[in-house]
């Protein structure tokens, strides 16, 4: 369980592997899929890049994860709230030929250790051009994998703990990069 390089070792390069399976840049194989399901649902989800990261360094142990073990600060597959979440996209301007940054932002990020997510955008020609995805303010040091492909990219991040300490945790969780194509009007505007 864990080991999605067979190395012999359970490690972060395994976390980094089961990213990058998680958003389609590897495609699994068999023993990857066994490996790398640390929450056996039957499905590979940042959930469990964050399970395989807490076994790393030492909150739960191997070879499986007990579901009735509570880690302080763990998170879970599905946070639940009283208020529900909503996540957006901030406000990005520039010029053509430029990087613009945007913010995924959410309104709650308390108790969230993971997360994948896609983001649509206009695929037509001269509009947007993805350059890459980063952690965002709130999840600095979580570790993070994208695949882009036109008019979509898919990201997913993962940390050992759990972000916030009970209070309403607001901010960004990961930004997007695009660039302006230099053809494009000065006026540019993406719906």
């Amino acid at each position: 369980l864990g080991d999605l390089n067979s190395d012999g070792a359970v490690d972060i390069a395994d976390v980094m592997i089961l990213a990058r399976i998680v958003v389609g840049l590897i495609e699994p194989t068999g023993c990857q899929l066994q490996a790398g399901d640390i929450s056996g649902n039957g499905e590979l989800t940042a959930y469990d890049c964050a399970l395989l990261y807490q076994i790393i360094v030492g909150l739960v142990g191997l070879p499986a994860l007990d579901k009735s073990e509570a880690v302080p600060g763990a998170g879970t597959d599905s946070v639940s709230k009283a208020e529900p979440r909503t996540l957006g996209l901030g406000a990005a301007t520039g010029a053509p030929g430029e990087v613009v940054s945007v913010p995924v932002l959410i309104s709650d990020a308390t108790g969230i250790n993971s997360f994948d997510l896609t983001v649509v955008f206009p695929p037509e020609p001269n509009t947007l051009e993805f350059v890459e995805a980063v952690p965002g303010a709130l999840t600095e040091g979580f570790i993070s994998a994208w695949n882009a492909d036109t008019g979509s990219v898919r990201v997913a991040m993962c940390y050992h703990t759990a972000l916030g300490d009970g209070d309403v945790l607001p901010g960004e969780l990961a930004v997007l990069r695009f660039r302006i194509p230099a053809e494009a009007p000065a006026c540019f505007t993406v719906p």
